[in-house]
């Protein structure tokens, strides 16, 4: 699958340079599994078969929004269009900060 667009500016280095300074410096290497996996999935069921990935999931409308832990406090959420076979709103959230989730799914400084 395509990622269309990358919402956090450190995961979204990251990926384009494989700069992990903007992530907590445990979590690089499993964010660069799970990246690399989802780049590779074909429609977006295959992220639920993966041992040891409590995926937390939601719909809405034509799209599903998903949630992988990364490490203690840091999960990786972004939705899911299987019919344009991309991941929009990859977002990273770090809750051990008092950044995350505000209810819409983005990112807080």
């Amino acid at each position: 699958m395509q990622i269309r667009n990358v919402a956090h500016d450190g995961l979204r280095k990251f990926i384009s340079d494989d700069d992990a300074a903007g992530l907590a410096a445990a979590a690089a290497t499993r964010v660069r599994r799970i990246v690399s996996f989802l780049q590779d999935m074909d429609g977006g069921d295959e992220v639920r078969t993966v041992p040891g990935w409590s995926t937390l999931s939601r719909a809405e409308g034509a799209l599903e929004r998903l949630s992988i832990p990364v490490a203690e406090g840091c999960r990786l959420i972004f939705r899911v269009d299987k019919g344009q076979a991309e991941i929009l709103d990859l977002d990273w959230l770090d809750g051990r900060y008092g950044g995350g989730d505000d209810g819409d799914g983005r990112h807080k400084a």
